[in-house]
């Protein structure tokens, strides 16, 4: 599995400029909240990363609804009156919910691929997307083209950037076959546990 480092942009950011924030990340995916769309956007971060952008053709609702929940939000923490009138404070927070139920929904609009007025670029090309899957696919694609020396592993228990419960439980019964029966086929490990495959 890759993992894309996503992050909101506007034209304050170099795009030539962006470098993923942890050397183990695959690449990295840009949401651009301007008005002015760039002219042109680099295939790649500086640290030689896919670069996809993704920009919101509509970005009126979701300033306004971004502000009311920071207001919000900022009523909520630091509002004195708050702490001695009860009514005020669940009247706020009710009033935060709701905010916060509209932004986000704004923000998944604003940056839904499958809108025409929302532009994507992937490997600098202007790209059509029709739906969130195209999306997932194009991702895919890059990820075939840039890193296509690397293996492919079949199991999800690996196939991850930490390991759950039942991979943990795996590798210690792999590590105990080792030890204990190095000779025996298969180590004599038996069935379809993720332990055997």
């Amino acid at each position: 599995m890759r993992y894309f480092e996503r992050q909101y942009l506007d034209r304050s950011r170099k795009l030539s400029e962006l470098v993923c924030s942890d050397p183990s990340i695959d690449g990295f995916v840009g949401y651009w909240v301007d008005d002015t769309k760039p002219k042109k956007v680099p295939a790649k971060t500086a640290d030689g990363k896919p670069l996809i952008l993704v920009a919101a053709g509509e970005l009126d609702i979701l300033r306004i609804t971004t502000r009311e929940f920071a207001a919000l939000t900022t009523l909520n923490k630091s509002a004195p009156e708050l702490q001695t009138d009860g009514v005020a404070r669940r009247e706020v927070r009710y009033r935060l919910t709701q905010a916060e139920t509209a932004f986000d929904e704004n923000l998944e609009q604003a940056f839904d691929v499958s809108l025409p007025e929302n532009k994507c670029w992937v490997n600098s090309k202007p790209k059509k997307i029709n739906r969130v899957t195209d999306f997932n696919a194009q991702l895919s694609k890059v990820c075939d083209e840039i890193y296509h020396k690397s293996p492919i592993l079949w199991n999800e228990l690996i196939n991850r950037r930490e390991l759950t419960a039942q991979g943990a439980g795996a590798r210690r019964k792999l590590i105990e076959a080792m030890l204990e029966s190095p000779e025996e086929e298969r180590l004599g490990l038996d069935g379809y546990g993720p332990e055997v495959i």
